[in-house]
């Protein structure tokens, strides 16, 4: 019986392993690119990493064109551009990754998210509004003390570093995806051309 004390601890410290391997499985890409970030930043220039609204990490990779890529971390990939009125015009990929996306996506180039939806027929994601600037810090009230918290640190503004990465350089990720990227690796079949 005086055994069962040692027997739990050991338990215990293989499932925190467990556990610990996991969250590291699951959260990889984001650990390879802060640990980039620190020992080579080169290696991450062109590249931000994102969440959309459905919590899924990914990549957003400029592409050095005019388009940019997201690379999800299970592989599938989307490529879009901008156009002047702020919609997302998709070319390749899965489209359907856009939709969850924009709102991040808009955060990340310094603009407030009006909304939006996706017109099937023109495969391009309409904006509901016009874009605007974010602010760049809104005070709250907390008790007695006013403090201000940063919203936006700059995004498509110049302002933050890792937002200059990306608008600056192509990403030298690109190269590893291509049009068939997405739909089961089948998403040839869907774009505007060949490979």
């Amino acid at each position: 019986m005086e055994n069962m004390g040692r027997k739990a601890a050991i338990l215990a410290a293989a499932v925190a392993a467990v556990g610990a391997l996991g969250a590291g499985y699951y959260y990889r890409n984001d650990i390879i690119y802060k640990i980039c970030d620190i020992v080579h930043p080169e290696w991450n220039e062109g590249e931000a990493r994102l969440t959309d609204d459905l919590d899924r990490r990914c990549s957003l990779l400029n592409n050095g064109d005019g388009t940019e890529t997201v690379l999800y971390d299970n592989d599938t990939a989307v490529t879009f551009r901008r156009d002047d009125g702020g919609n997302l015009i998709w070319l390749y990929g899965t489209a359907s990754m856009i939709a969850p996306l924009a709102a991040n996506y808009f955060a990340f180039h310094g603009f407030s998210y009006p909304g939006g939806h996706m017109e099937l027929a023109q495969m391009t994601y309409r904006i509901d509004g016009t874009l605007t600037p974010l602010p760049e810090a809104i005070p709250i009230r907390s008790g007695r003390h006013h403090r201000t918290t940063v919203i936006n640190s700059g995004g498509g503004r110049g302002g933050n570093s890792d937002n200059d990465n990306y608008e600056r350089n192509k990403s030298r990720r690109i190269k590893d995806i291509s049009k068939q990227s997405g739909f089961g690796r089948a998403g040839i079949r869907s774009s505007s051309g060949a490979s």
